[in-house]
């Protein structure tokens, strides 16, 4: 016999950026959320709009995040991208986000 659905209780601490479209109007957030009434985490997953409902995503507690954020930071080469030279030049949304991201700005998708 299958076991009974758990109810997820969660609640969004922080929102910090909306990483861009997931399809069917969702978007891939980053944000803090505690689970469960436990301690935040940082979170990476798709949202509904509102909030209302999520996809399947990823937690980080900030040790986590704070190796994951050094390895992309070495992996991306940030320092040497703060010109559009580096940039695709098909992708004008990574290029919009980058700028909106540099001038602490909402990232306009």
């Amino acid at each position: 016999m299958p076991l009974p659905k758990k109810e997820v209780k969660y609640q969004i601490i922080q929102e910090i950026a909306v990483l861009g479209p997931a399809g069917k109007g969702w978007t891939k957030e980053l944000n803090i959320v505690s689970w469960n009434g436990k301690d935040p985490k940082y979170d990476i997953r798709d949202w509904a709009s509102g909030h209302t409902n999520m996809g399947k995503g990823i937690t980080l507690n900030e040790t986590e995040a704070r190796i994951l954020c050094a390895a992309l930071t070495k992996d991306l080469e940030l320092a040497d991208a703060e010109s559009e030279k580096d940039f695709p030049k098909d992708d004008d949304n990574f290029i919009k986000a980058f700028k909106a991201l540099d001038d602490d700005e909402d990232i306009p998708f």
